[in-house]
């Protein structure tokens, strides 16, 4: 072989050397720039502005529409534990998905309107007190102690929502059940 083939041969090999190198570190920095992505997205639809909770959440992996479906699958709920949904409540009830992120006239903002208008049958509670329950397995104990906090604290909105008579009993009896269902669902996952 002589100097000449052997320095070729050398320079391709280092050529693809660095080639390879090159395709991995360019697919670091794409995996990089859509975790990133995927931060602000969610950081943006939660309104959590904590980095930390949010990448535990997409570590869980939560996305921004599976994050929307779980905080508002309880206020459906309550929203419907009187066997009707009133103004107020429907209200309260948008309100709260506006809040993560919900746009009125997106897939979701569309669901919502349509749960709000024909009662969503149990599996849903059902299927959303499941998710919880796998969810405290992968996620800190303060992230979900916060998902918890803020999905009780929103729920009991809704259910004040809409009034009672002369201030009275704000919170009916159908709907205090159903915060303890929703408050149990939390403390036995």
């Amino acid at each position: 072989m002589t100097t000449e083939s052997f320095r070729r041969r050398g320079t391709a090999l280092e050529d693809e050397f660095f080639h390879r190198v090159d395709q991995r570190l360019a697919e670091k920095l794409r995996a990089k720039w859509k975790h990133e992505r995927d931060v602000e997205s969610l950081k943006r639809e939660s309104h959590f502005t904590d980095t930390k909770v949010v990448e535990e959440l997409l570590a869980a992996g939560i996305t921004p529409g599976t994050l929307q479906a779980m905080m508002l699958v309880p206020h459906i709920t309550v929203a419907w534990a009187n066997g009707f949904v009133e103004d107020k409540e429907r209200d309260a009830v948008m309100h709260a998905a506006q809040s993560v992120g919900v746009v009125e006239q997106s897939i979701t903002g569309q669901l919502l309107a349509a749960w709000l208008q024909h009662k969503p049958g149990p599996e849903l509670f059902a299927a959303w007190r499941d998710y919880i329950s796998a969810l405290k397995d992968v996620m800190h104990p303060d992230t979900f102690g916060h998902l918890r906090q803020t999905t009780l604290q929103k729920t009991q909105e809704i259910a004040k929502a809409a009034g009672g008579v002369l201030g009275i009993h704000t919170v009916s009896q159908a709907e205090q059940t159903v915060l303890d269902l929703i408050e149990q669902s939390f403390n036995a996952a």
